[in-house]
């Protein structure tokens, strides 16, 4: 019974991730990470691991979602290269300092992080009016410093960071949306390999993890 309710969620979650990725150029963590936490022990995980095993696991089915609608979006001419070269290696790097971190956290700092992520997101949502801008050059300091935090908290919350992204590229940088979409979905695959690669690698302390399980 366990291990049928299990599947069936984790069909519903995959339809439903894998539509918000194409639709809004999100990876689908925001959704991935919270129904992890309650069907994973369905899956055998033990208690103490699941947030850590959701948080990978939402980061590695990212890379999945994300790079698919990026293919889409490159062939439609959606992606910007020339700021997405100069950001990206910002957002690794914030992405690296994450992993490091939230793999030696307590869980309940974790989930106060996540908490404090969605309040953040969930704020910048209702609260700001989009502006349209021209697109222009932003130095390479502004860059930097939205790149490694975007690339930080998605990490702490198991997300490929479109949330941030898109707004970043639509607003900041003064990309059209369609353009934002595909290019905050490039960028997140790129962070999420990053970030999933990691999670594997510096995996410690895990207990009764079931098999093919990685990390």
């Amino acid at each position: 019974m366990h291990i049928t309710l299990f599947f069936f969620s984790c069909i519903i979650l995959g339809l439903l991730t894998g539509f918000l990725s194409g639709l809004l150029g999100i990876g689908g963590g925001l959704v991935i990470v919270p129904v992890l936490r309650y069907i994973l022990p369905l899956a055998g995980i033990a208690a103490d691991d699941v947030l850590l095993v959701s948080l990978g696991t939402s980061l590695t089915t990212i890379i999945m979602t994300t790079g698919f609608s990026s293919r889409k979006h490159y062939k439609a001419q959606n992606i910007n290269f020339s700021i997405a070269k100069r950001y990206i290696p910002f957002v690794v790097i914030g992405a690296i300092c994450g992993s490091f971190i939230v793999t030696n956290l307590p869980k309940n700092i974790i989930l106060l992080i996540f908490a404090l992520v969605i309040a953040l997101l969930a704020y910048r949502m209702i609260f700001t009016t989009p502006v349209i801008k021209e697109v222009k050059h932003i130095r390479t300091a502004k860059l930097g410093i939205f790149g490694y935090f975007i690339g930080m908290f998605s990490t702490f919350a198991g997300i490929g960071g479109g949330a941030f992204n898109v707004p970043f590229y639509s607003e900041v940088a003064g990309l059209e949306m369609k353009q934002s979409i595909g290019t905050s979905s490039f960028t997140s695959f790129c962070m999420s390999i990053v970030s999933a690669s990691l999670f594997i690698l510096l995996a410690k302390n895990a207990v009764h993890m079931p098999r093919f399980s990685l990390g």
